[in-house]
């Protein structure tokens, strides 16, 4: 089995091109197979994002889900990829990226390869727009390869490449890898297989090349696991406070507290406000726009069903709960301390975060100061827990404006036990 250090790779299409030649050739259909929740639709992404980056066009096809997410999704993961431009440089890009990248997508979860033949169609006749890349992602299980011939038919005919995603167990990618080229039909088209496996703290990505001269070879590449990019040859260690990102919104009690220790240990901040709000603290302070908070908008009753209690709906207070979808979106999981509610809601509006990272299958922990418990959220309840570790780069910390002192305790102490003692230069 070969291997390519990380090091020498900063995107997944480098990794592809060190190890295939050319992974964008005209024609060809590439597959991200992996059983469910290692990140196959983040592969797509950054794939995407990859290619668009190289000044190339993209068409992103997303099945059962909607464009917001799709949409928040590249945001988020374009936010790191161009973190190091300046505020200018950075804007020039999105808006040329927004130029050169498509989103169709369907509420329905079919493939229908003669849908995507329309689309590819529609946008080249009456757009402009010719892709070098096309990812359909979402389909519904073993769909996506069965129409494997199909969509290579597609990719030569609009002479651009194809991506597809498919959850599979691990005899069903034994039996894909040894498939030769117009083999079976259970992935004999696909020119570019690859496989995600966990690997401890980090994911697997496994490159199984079909070529009819060489037969197979494997490529492997350790991915971040929570944004699916190349990291070091081996992760680095996630006890280092310095490689991980708070997500909060700088109010005053819980989250002007997980700041203050996020200083402490040198946890980077990202604290979300708005124009009239009056944050805590003023450490990565980032200012949401009207069409920024726009993308946190969710029906009033929908919001007051979930949180148990009722609102005045103010102009003000509806920015505070747009607000808190940019806090969860991009966090790997979400500490909250607070008051646990009979029924399970969390009290006061900041609950939200937790209802948010409910729907978005985040793993949520709260600090409840009236039993002075964690609690976990576990399938479709709540139970008691040991106390919990930062395990995610990105966190997000919230809660209750009244915070006491067993609140505040219980936040030193979550960042001692996963980062070990303050470093001394730091301060608060």
């Amino acid at each position: 089995m070969a291997s390519v250090e990380n090091k020498q790779v900063d995107s997944l299409l480098a990794w592809l091109r060190s190890a295939s030649g050319d992974p964008q050739a005209p024609g060809t259909l590439g597959a991200v197979v992996s059983r469910a929740g290692l990140g196959k639709t983040t592969f797509l992404t950054q794939l995407s994002i990859d290619c668009l980056l190289e000044g190339h066009n993209v068409i992103h096809i997303a099945l059962g889900q909607t464009i917001e997410r799709v949409q928040a999704h590249y945001d988020t993961l374009l936010a790191v990829r161009i973190s190091d431009l300046s505020r200018k440089e950075q804007e020039s890009l999105l808006v040329e990226i927004s130029r050169r990248r498509a989103i169709q997508v369907f509420a329905e979860r079919a493939l229908d390869h003669e849908r995507i033949e329309r689309v590819l169609t529609t946008f080249r006749r009456h757009l402009n727009l010719l892709p070098r890349m096309v990812v359909i992602d979402g389909a519904r299980p073993k769909e996506a390869l069965e129409a494997a011939e199909l969509l290579k038919k597609i990719a030569r005919e609009h002479d651009c490449q194809i991506w597809i995603a498919e959850t599979i167990t691990d005899v069903q990618k034994g039996k894909i890898g040894r498939t030769s080229p117009g083999g079976d039909g259970s992935g004999g088209e696909i020119d570019l297989l690859v496989s995600l496996e966990p690997a401890d703290n980090a994911v697997r990505a496994r490159l199984l090349e079909r070529t009819s001269s060489r037969g197979m070879q494997a490529v492997d590449l350790l991915l971040d696991a929570e944004n699916l990019f190349p990291v070091a040859a081996a992760p680095s260690d996630r006890s280092d406070p310095r490689r991980h990102i708070l997500f909060s919104g700088a109010a005053r009690g819980t989250e002007d507290t997980f700041g203050t220790f996020a200083q402490k240990w040198g946890v980077t901040e990202r604290n979300f406000t708005f124009d009239g709000h009056d944050p805590a603290r003023k450490n990565g302070l980032v200012v949401l726009q009207p069409e920024e908070l726009e993308m946190g908008n969710v029906s009033w009753s929908y919001f007051k069903a979930h949180v148990k209690r009722d609102f005045d709906e103010n102009e003000r207070f509806k920015k505070v709960v747009q607000s808190i979808w940019h806090l969860v979106n991009p966090a790997g999981e979400v500490f909250f301390v607070g008051n646990l509610l009979p029924g399970g809601a969390v009290k006061g509006g900041t609950g939200w975060a937790v209802e948010l990272a409910k729907h978005l299958g985040k793993p949520v922990w709260l600090f409840d100061q009236e039993r002075l418990c964690w609690y976990e959220w576990f399938e479709h309840d709540w139970r008691a827990c040991d106390p919990p570790n930062i395990s995610h780069y990105r966190f997000c910390g919230t809660g209750t404006r009244s915070l006491t002192a067993a609140g505040k305790r219980a936040i030193g102490e979550l960042f001692e036990r996963s980062f070990g003692p303050p470093p001394s230069d730091n301060g608060a």
